[in-house]
């Protein structure tokens, strides 16, 4: 019986974090990954649902969001229901999304560093149970590794290109797409 993709998930961040040579706050058992989850709605009513991106980690309100890898910022949006949200395009064309930040620390337009902060991770959306950084990967359409139709069309597992947590020190490769962990490991 093949693993359900939260395991998948878990052991891709495990593997990161023994790469990084120590724990990270990101294995926790409260991992959600891309593509259809089974999700509990209280009662015991239990439903699958989408879902176009990743949920790391147990975090506390206030802990840095950081760049996954360099780009330009091409949206600043706040939302009641799930906060703040940035997005930044990279050289690749790939877009990632980070969701459920309290406040922006950069502006559309500006240039980031990969590990620049964006923000702080905010208390949305008020239903979870666990305190969330929501990544998305969104694709370069012109590259063709774009899903054209489907519920997921337009979007990619951000963890399979992730590389490891981020080190100041080493230097990461544009082509492909590398991602570093955008929350501190």
């Amino acid at each position: 019986m093949p693993r359900p993709a939260a395991f998948a998930l878990l052991a891709t961040v495990t593997s990161i974090a023994a790469a990084c040579g120590h724990q990270s706050k990101v294995l926790s058992p409260y991992a959600s990954p891309y593509g259809v989850r089974r999700t509990d709605q209280g009662f015991a009513i239990v439903r699958d649902e989408l879902h176009r991106g990743v949920d790391l980690g147990r975090l506390s309100p206030g802990e840095p969001v950081r760049a996954a890898a360099p780009g330009v910022v091409v949206r600043v949006e706040e939302s009641r229901l799930s906060g703040v949200r940035v997005d930044v395009r990279h050289a690749s064309g790939h877009v990632t999304g980070y969701v459920h930040l309290a406040w922006s620390a950069v502006a559309r337009g500006d240039v980031v560093a990969r590990g620049e902060m964006l923000g702080e991770i905010g208390l949305f959306p008020a239903s979870a149970q666990v305190i969330h950084l929501h990544l998305e990967l969104h694709c370069a359409r012109a590259r063709g590794d774009c899903p054209d139709d489907g519920p997921l069309a337009g979007t990619l597992d951000p963890m399979r290109f992730m590389v490891g947590c981020h080190d100041p020190a080493r230097t990461y490769p544009d082509e492909p797409l590398a991602l570093t962990m955008p929350i501190d490991c």
